[in-house]
């Protein structure tokens, strides 16, 4: 991995630290899926106090559109699901 994490396989959901001017809190990069990168695709960048909710909307919107026996990477993968989160 190019930020030297300890996980070298893809994951459904990564989480990547990163530096806001001016903001003394942590905030991440949120992707999900295989595409775009190898963490896969960008969702948006969120404050660590933003994380559970955003994975939590992500989760609902698959439960509720996925097809059957679809995993979640092949469910945001095939869709824009950037697209279909509200602002935390």
């Amino acid at each position: 991995c190019e930020k030297s994490c300890a996980q070298q396989t893809p994951s459904d959901i990564a989480l990547v630290g990163i530096e806001m001017k001016g903001s003394a809190i942590e905030n991440y990069d949120v992707y999900v899926g295989t595409r775009d990168s190898s963490f896969g695709r960008r969702v948006r960048s969120v404050s660590a106090s933003e994380i559970t909710a955003l994975i939590k909307q992500l989760l609902q919107i698959y439960q509720q559109q996925r097809m059957l026996n679809e995993s979640f990477k092949m469910f945001v993968d095939r869709h824009s699901i950037d697209q279909r989160i509200t602002r935390i």
